[in-house]
């Protein structure tokens, strides 16, 4: 698994013991993207920067990759997170 991500999201990342994490910005994340899916099945994307690539998302899916988007500092907030978990795992999650 790779995450992708903005710079001030990577240093969460890094507190929270997180590896592989690129930082990326709208110009380059379509590279990055495309070069850390060489070796990667699972990328992990920020909102931010996935709308900045979707047409590099959406061909990796079709690929067989795994993209999953996650909030950023712009929000997201327990929906985001419910519509992660449902579109990755298949059914939603109720507490």
């Amino acid at each position: 698994m790779h995450f992708i991500t903005d710079r001030l999201t990577a240093i969460g990342m890094g507190l929270a013991g997180l590896k592989k994490v690129s930082l990326a910005t709208e110009r380059d994340v379509s590279g990055i993207l495309n070069k850390s899916s060489e070796t990667e099945d699972i990328l992990v994307i920020t909102r931010g920067l996935a709308t900045s690539a979707k047409e590099d998302i959406e061909k990796l899916r079709k690929s067989g990759k795994m993209i999953v988007e996650i909030p950023d500092r712009a929000g997201g907030g327990e929906d985001s997170i419910n519509r992660i978990i449902r579109e990755v795992v298949g059914f939603e999650v109720k507490s």
